[in-house]
């Protein structure tokens, strides 16, 4: 931790944000004065590749013989937060898996009773970002809600988006922006985001602008260019012996025990002495 403190973190390679009622002289004369001890040096510039996507159906199912239910995600890369797609696709998401009125929650919890949680996410970041379902069933159901699912993810990339949920997912990403940034230390943080991903200056200014000028063509194009149907990494947690055959269905599945998924992401515990 301290040899990458030494490497990582300086001045020149800082951001700060203040927010409150201080006037900018005076933010100015207080960060001279308590970071005044801070030794400039030089950082190395580090470049990230980006993530590549998957191509095809990938389906991991880690063995977990005892579990009754069955955890569910699938999704692929997704898009940088400075993408000229990230408001349509952000919208589209909304009406997709963004709340609790959204599609997949009528579809896969209200209608058939599968889940009692399911949510579509878009994480966007300074390089590509993901765009995932996350879900859980009983084990018996796992096909079906990964079907119906996706069903959703097909519908929205054939453009069907009926007006009233355009509407409201426009009026749900505007109307929660300002509870996001209403305290002082929401509103630093979103101006150290608008930094770190490069967005327009005027970024939270324009926000609920923006937000409100999708419209359901742009959404239609977003959806059918970035939301994943045919290439899809598919990760379920539960009983091998009764999904396997199933998930074959979807594509082609690897099987690896529970213990050595956990070794894999270092979360295993240590053996006992």
């Amino acid at each position: 931790m301290t040899a990458l403190y030494e490497a990582r973190y300086a001045p020149g390679n800082a951001v700060l944000a203040v927010v409150g009622d201080v006037s900018a002289a005076q933010a100015a004369q207080r960060a001279d004065h308590y970071f005044a001890g801070w030794r400039r040096r030089a950082v190395p510039e580090v470049r990230l590749a980006d993530p590549l996507p998957v191509h095809g159906r990938r389906i991991l199912l880690v063995d977990k013989p005892d579990a009754t239910q069955s955890q569910i995600r699938f999704g692929n890369v997704g898009i940088r937060r400075a993408d000229p797609d990230y408001f349509p696709l952000a919208v589209g998401n909304t009406v997709l898996g963004g709340g609790f009125t959204s599609w997949l929650v009528n579809e896969v919890r209200v209608k058939r009773g599968l889940t009692y949680g399911i949510a579509s996410r878009v994480e966007a970041h300074r390089t590509s970002g993901s765009f995932y379902v996350t879900t859980f069933s009983r084990n018996p159901a796992v096909l079906e809600t990964i079907k119906v699912a996706l069903d959703q993810v097909r519908r929205l990339r054939g453009g069907e988006l009926p007006g009233d949920d355009l509407d409201k997912a426009r009026s749900y990403l505007a109307g929660l922006y300002p509870l996001r940034i209403e305290s002082p230390d929401d509103l630093a943080a979103e101006i150290l985001d608008v930094d770190l991903y490069g967005l327009d200056p005027d970024y939270i200014n324009q926000y609920q602008k923006r937000v409100r000028a999708v419209q359901a063509d742009a959404v239609k194009r977003v959806a059918a260019r970035r939301l994943p149907l045919d290439d899809l990494a598919i990760a379920v947690v539960g009983p091998a012996q009764t999904l396997k055959k199933d998930l074959e269905t979807l594509g082609p599945v690897t099987v690896r025990p529970v213990q050595s998924a956990l070794e894999t992401a270092g979360l295993a515990s240590a053996p006992a002495p």
